[in-house]
């Protein structure tokens, strides 16, 4: 079921404000650079509008279906954000927000409850503590780190941490080797390699 991820119909963004530096900002460009199709939903509580796209001020407000909700928003409002999307039937999650078991036992709670509830309503997610993913067959580039467009190829990268999985994108350029889909796994608390291998195995771009 990880196509799903991958080739969501619909992406929205939630930590988005019109802040000048607001990470969640750079998620919804790198969407629009890399020419996602479907529609982008970025979301936060001040509203406002980014790149010509209305900011949401909570994910209920969102009239179309939501495929897959980024979040960078801090750890202790993952869990409600998370609880949103459960209601609202959405069931893939990317949680770049850092600040769960790698910082200790209040963490480690979090991240149980975040168990708790995808088990409850059959949702799967990335993270936490990571970049997300690049899917450049979809124009799916959720990395809160601006990119531009770079060559697409046959290659998928998947890394731990998301620093060293941009340097090595870089590197790969250099080689002249294009990479198709690249994963940050962070906490790999629900989706790890054993989730992501058989698929990118059976993925006709990733050779």
């Amino acid at each position: 079921k990880m196509e799903k991820l991958f080739y969501p119909k619909s992406v929205a963004v939630v930590g988005v404000s019109e802040s000048h530096d607001n990470l969640g900002k750079n998620i919804v460009k790198n969407l629009i650079d890399f020419e996602y199709e479907g529609p982008i939903y970025p979301v936060g509580p001040k509203g406002g509008d980014v790149f010509g796209l209305r900011i949401f001020e909570s994910l209920k407000d969102i009239d179309g279906k939501i495929d897959l909700a980024v979040f960078l928003i801090s750890a202790k409002a993952v869990v409600a954000q998370f609880e949103t999307c459960a209601e609202l039937g959405v069931k893939r999650v990317c949680i770049s927000s850092g600040g769960f078991s790698e910082l200790g036992e209040e963490g480690k709670v979090l991240e149980e409850k975040l168990l708790g509830i995808a088990r409850e309503n059959d949702m799967r997610f990335l993270g936490p503590n990571c970049i997300s993913f690049i899917n450049q067959d979809a124009g799916v580039c959720l990395p809160f780190v601006r990119l531009s467009r770079f060559q697409n190829g046959s290659t998928a990268l998947l890394t731990q941490s998301g620093g060293v999985g941009l340097s090595f994108i870089n590197m790969f350029q250099g080689e002249n080797i294009g990479i198709n889909k690249y994963v940050s796994l962070g906490n790999k608390l629900n989706i790890g390699e054993p989730d992501l291998l058989p698929f990118l195995e059976k993925d006709p771009n990733t050779k």
